[in-house]
């Protein structure tokens, strides 16, 4: 796979639940997440190239908000490496605000794996 990513990955400590934001449909779980972009685990292969509206619920209120609606693109689908009974699939993030930007920040912050929070800013 073409490596392209300008910034390093967040892994988080929970897989949030991540869901269709127009139909509600359980889409996959959340594996790791910058302000550029996401990769879910998903059990259902994803179509790479098509643009997904996404919903990410959060186990707390971040920033005042108990989820995140992003638009995203999916850029690759692959068998997951550590189960491969489910995919990975990463996205490009598509017109994130600066307020959904601080959103993610905070995210990082709250769930993210210590070894991955030294710089929080998520870039």
């Amino acid at each position: 796979m073409d490596e392209r990513r300008n910034l390093r990955r967040r892994h988080l400590r929970y897989y949030l639940h991540v869901h269709d934001r127009g139909t509600g449909e359980f889409v996959g779980r959340l594996a790791d997440i910058t302000v550029g972009g996401v990769m879910l685990v998903t059990e259902d292969e994803l179509i790479i190239g098509n643009r997904y509206e996404l919903r990410i619920d959060f186990r707390n209120v971040l920033v005042g908000k108990r989820h995140l609606l992003l638009s995203a693109r999916c850029v690759w689908c692959e068998k997951d490496t550590i189960n491969p009974a489910y995919f990975a699939s990463g996205f490009e993030l598509d017109d994130l605000s600066a307020e959904d930007s601080e959103v993610i920040k905070a995210l990082i912050v709250e769930y993210g794996l210590r070894m991955y929070r030294e710089d929080e800013n998520g870039d």
